[in-house]
């Protein structure tokens, strides 16, 4: 760790990365600056910088924000919905939206406490993210439930001492009512994107972490059936809507998952957008799509 210039100071560093290169005396310093403006200006950094431009952004643009600490080294966003009167997770770090259960399914974290901190309050919004709450119940050890209600409670009325009363009322009201959607526990199916491991950073990096498996590159060898043989002719088509391929010269076989005929993929994910109703496949930063076949004689 390196010491905060006055200038780091003055956009909220506090914290200075080093890193040495092994092999010359060349280093670079990494500020984790925590100004938005900055971090705008500088378009470098992890999650938490990610979630710190982004809950600006939808300050900015009128939305009730949150920013969410998961206890285990990641951080996003909750904006509250108008339109569906509730709160939506949002990862920018990820590009995902409103898929809570991504960390807890996709992702194997083993979530105990995920924390939701506002201007006006500070909010436990954990069963949000986590599929079984009985194997939470027994992860949450660090303070008892009343003392963490109390603690919570405490720091909301601190938030809001500046509030008037019918602001108080309002967010209230909110925060009642969400209350009573974390203690129902409901049974919904898991979307594509909820199932993947974590998207961001390398591939060895995101290994070392657990947080994500590489059964996404499945190795698979496509191998020319006796008809594609005989007719000297392989074709295959991807139709993304359905994300599924089209093995035309095999019969029309149908196979499901744009995964499931890849050979190794890495930085590479399925995007559903439900909202403009499009599909595409998109990648992260440097990507790899690697397609393996045999050919006619059975060589690879």
């Amino acid at each position: 760790m390196g010491q905060p210039t006055p200038s780091e100071l003055s956009d909220n560093a506090q914290r200075i990365e080093v890193y040495q290169c092994s092999r010359c005396p060349a280093s670079k310093r990494f500020p984790r600056y925590n100004s938005p403006l900055k971090l705008l200006e500088s378009r470098q950094g992890r999650c938490g910088e990610w979630a710190n431009c982004f809950a600006t952004i939808l300050t900015a643009f009128g939305y009730l924000t949150r920013f969410v600490n998961d206890n285990a080294d990641h951080v996003w966003c909750e904006f509250y919905s108008e339109a569906e009167f509730r709160w939506k997770h949002v990862d920018p770090c990820e590009v995902i939206v409103d898929k809570p259960k991504v960390y807890d399914h996709g992702w194997g974290k083993k979530l105990d406490y995920v924390i939701a901190v506002s201007l006006w309050e500070v909010q436990d919004v954990t069963k949000r993210y986590v599929i079984d709450r009985e194997a939470l119940k027994s992860r949450r050890q660090k303070i008892s439930e009343e003392g963490l209600n109390k603690l919570l409670l405490d720091f909301t009325d601190a938030l809001q001492e500046k509030c008037s009363d019918p602001e108080k009322k309002k967010l209230a009201g909110l925060r009642l009512a969400e209350l009573a959607e974390l203690m129902l526990a409901k049974s919904e199916s898991l979307s594509a994107e909820e199932s993947q491991g974590r998207q961001s950073g390398s591939l060895a990096w995101r290994l070392s972490r657990h947080e994500t498996k590489r059964e996404e590159t499945k190795n698979y060898v496509i191998v020319p059936s006796d008809l594609e043989k005989e007719n000297l002719v392989l074709e295959l088509q991807y139709d993304i809507r359905q994300d599924t391929y089209s093995r035309k010269s095999n019969s029309d076989e149908k196979i499901k998952n744009w995964t499931a005929m890849v050979f190794e993929v890495e930085n590479m994910f399925k995007k559903d957008e439900h909202d403009w109703k499009m599909a595409y496949l998109a990648r992260k930063g440097n990507f790899a799509l690697v397609l393996q076949m045999f050919d006619v004689t059975g060589k690879c």
